[in-house]
């Protein structure tokens, strides 16, 4: 194609069924528009629900009743929801005005909550999780305590275990991350006390983003739509591709020979610049014929890193 030998039309002449695909999927104007990364919880700021002032002690109903995305579930049954300051016991959230207190006293029951996600999260897909958390030291709550995350596909059910924190520092709020694959299609992120600590933890800010060059398509098939990448290298060259077969097959040759994607012999579709948040974005057309039957994948050539495969 230009001497890198990422993708090239010669590697695989399309069947004729497929022939079609590769005039509605090229485009003579390429577009790269601005996104921005994405937090994928709906309501991680906490910011938009229906407390004031310091609302202690909310049973789970009355907290799914009045925070956006949120759903509570633990046996605890009393999620503190604090807008400001809230005297002595602590700060206000770090992120807006709001964050949440959950508890445990040492042993079951606990508090326990759900976030909704603004899409499933992709298998295979590298993800980051942050918050914002502290341990108010009291004398109801005298011990630091840690937070348990899993990734759920129901509102209101711990899903699967994904990570527990480090115990919260106390008295001020400090950054917890972890980045993680994604082993199951989640559309919400579970959230709990570890409960083997009698501690009370102040929590804000979540924030749930794509860890690494990810590539969704935003449309119908058959029909148009838009093939979205993220997390690619900013200003740098970035390869969609597309095959009917799917596989381990090793780019051939150029600077990034030797590197793994997981679609075989691909055909070029384009050659895009990714903006400076590292994204970019191709509008295409796609028929009947390819859906079911081609796979598409991105690939960031300054980083050599491939995307996860979509198929069509």
């Amino acid at each position: 194609m230009d001497g890198f030998g990422v993708y090239g039309e010669s590697m695989i002449a399309p069947p004729i069924r497929l022939r079609t695909l590769l005039s509605a999927f090229l485009v003579t104007t390429v577009m790269v528009v601005p996104l921005t990364a994405q937090n994928l919880v709906i309501n991680g700021d906490l910011e938009n629900h229906t407390f004031s002032g310091c609302a202690y002690n909310q049973s789970n109903f009355s907290f799914t009743s009045g925070m956006v995305g949120a759903t509570g579930y633990g046996a605890g049954d009393e999620i503190d929801v604090m807008v400001g300051a809230c005297g002595s016991y602590g700060p206000a959230g770090p992120v807006g005005q709001t964050c949440i207190g959950l508890a445990a006293n040492g042993a079951p029951p606990f508090d326990a909550l759900t976030m909704e996600l603004s899409a499933p999260l992709v298998v295979g897909q590298s993800y980051t999780l942050e918050f914002h958390g502290m341990s108010s030291i009291q004398s109801f709550s005298p011990a630091q305590g840690a937070v348990r995350i899993g990734l759920s596909t129901a509102a209101g059910t711990a899903g699967t275990s994904l990570w527990t924190s480090p115990l919260l520092a106390p008295g001020a709020f400090a950054v917890e991350s972890h980045t993680f694959t994604a082993s199951v299609a989640a559309t919400e992120l579970s959230i709990e006390v570890d409960p083997v600590s009698d501690c009370w933890l102040w929590l804000d800010g979540f924030s749930l983003v794509s860890a690494g060059p990810s590539l969704t398509w935003n449309g119908s098939c058959p029909g148009a739509g838009t093939a979205d990448m993220a997390s690619m290298t900013p200003g740098g060259l970035v390869y969609l591709g597309y095959s009917p077969l799917t596989g381990s097959w090793a780019v051939p040759s150029g600077p990034c020979a030797g590197t793994l994607v997981d679609i075989v012999a691909p055909t070029l579709a384009a050659v895009l610049t990714a903006d400076a948040a590292g994204n970019a974005s191709m509008p295409a057309s796609v028929p009947a014929v390819a859906c079911g039957a081609i796979t598409i994948q991105a690939f960031d050539l300054a980083s050599c890193t491939a995307t996860n495969t979509v198929g069509l």
